[in-house]
């Protein structure tokens, strides 16, 4: 089996260049966090569109909007699971 491929998605300085990621597996992708802004939320999912597998899930590591405020777009239309800390997911 390959190793996964990590697409990183920077979010421009109006969103203070926070990175989320791709990481891509042979049947499937998981999303690390998610951009903050919804015109990066929509350019971020057009990069997961453009890798032609579903989402496995998404991994919310901490409770800080600029990793999670475009998660509703991310995964609209979608049936992936949400993982986050309890931190995050309150």
């Amino acid at each position: 089996m390959p190793p996964p491929t990590i697409h990183t998605y920077r979010s421009g300085e109006s969103a203070l260049f926070v990175n989320s990621y791709l990481v891509e597996g042979e049947d499937g992708v998981v999303s690390i966090d998610a951009p903050m802004f919804v015109s990066d939320a929509r350019a971020y999912r057009a990069r997961l569109d453009a890798l032609h597998k579903p989402l496995a899930g998404v991994l919310l590591t901490h409770p800080h909007p600029d990793h999670y405020n475009g998660l509703t777009e991310l995964v609209a239309g979608l049936d992936a699971p949400i993982l986050a800390l309890p931190e995050v997911d309150h």
